[in-house]
């Protein structure tokens, strides 16, 4: 890679990285699209590359919301062993498809998260208007039961190894609607869920990447594009978990669905000559 090519992968890491440590993603929802508009089409090293990435990301944001005791480590016990099964499951499905058709999906999912995410703005916006009051009290339920756990981690792993997602963007909202928790709660679990599923997706997706390929990407070429994003993300995983405690999320929400929409139509082809 040229230095101008490390420049602007540092940038795309730095990026990525932040959006996944405000928002509990693995970064990839941002910067798989990115990078297929900067580089071309080229979906399964993207997804291989990522992977490698939110193990990165989830490394440097989770300290950050251990410390703000926002992980429900209840959860973590159905969560995690679920995520793993369907991760693996989701790689293997994954390398069935080419890349036209991941990319499609990959749109689709895209405009799923923008539809999920725009429902929510309303009432987080009145929820910061109540907090700016001084009204706003979010309470925390007791133990989470063991299947609420299991389906949200089942879903999480399988999107997450299919699309090469972190997995979040399932996992943070099916957390508040199923396990009943606050959104800083599911973030914080859903960061440290990403840490473990994102290196088992990496190494099963690195490892069949010749073959999804047909032998056109090695793991030596996934690698060397997740060296180069890997810097940017680390700062900017450490940079997004801090914000996650500080910025209102109807703010961080609104700014991420206007990307996602300009992602999902670039995603989708409709913009490809």
């Amino acid at each position: 890679m040229s230095a101008v090519e490390l420049l602007i992968a540092s940038a795309l890491g730095l990026f990525g990285g932040c959006v996944g440590g405000m928002l509990g993603l693995g970064g990839g929802i941002v910067i798989i699209p990115a990078l297929t508009l900067i580089r071309g089409p080229d979906q399964h090293l993207y997804q291989a590359a990522l992977m490698l990435i939110y193990v990165v990301v989830a490394l440097a944001a989770l300290r950050r919301h251990l410390r703000a005791k926002v992980v429900r480590v209840d959860i973590l016990t159905g969560l995690v062993p679920a995520s793993i099964l369907t991760m693996l499951a989701g790689v293997w499905l994954s390398n069935q498809f080419d890349e036209l058709w991941l990319r499609r999906m990959f749109a689709v999912f895209l405009v799923y998260v923008v539809a999920t995410d725009t429902t929510r703005l309303p009432g987080e916006w009145r929820g910061r208007a109540d907090a700016s009051n001084g009204k706003q009290v979010i309470p925390t339920p007791g133990r989470v039961p063991l299947l609420r756990g299991v389906s949200v981690g089942a879903a999480m792993g399988l999107v997450g190894g299919l699309l090469g997602v972190g997995g979040g963007t399932i996992a943070v909202p099916m957390q508040q609607q199923v396990c009943k928790v606050s959104m800083r709660e599911a973030i914080g679990t859903s960061t440290a869920v990403i840490l473990v599923t994102g290196l088992i997706g990496a190494i099963a997706k690195n490892l069949t990447l010749v073959e999804a390929t047909h032998g056109e990407r090695t793991i030596v070429d996934s690698l060397l594009l997740a060296a180069s994003l890997a810097p940017g993300a680390i700062v900017g995983g450490v940079i997004g978990s801090h914000l996650a405690h500080r910025l209102p999320i109807f703010w961080v929400r609104l700014a991420f669905v206007c990307l996602l929409t300009l992602s999902a139509v670039k995603m989708s082809g409709l913009l490809d000559g």
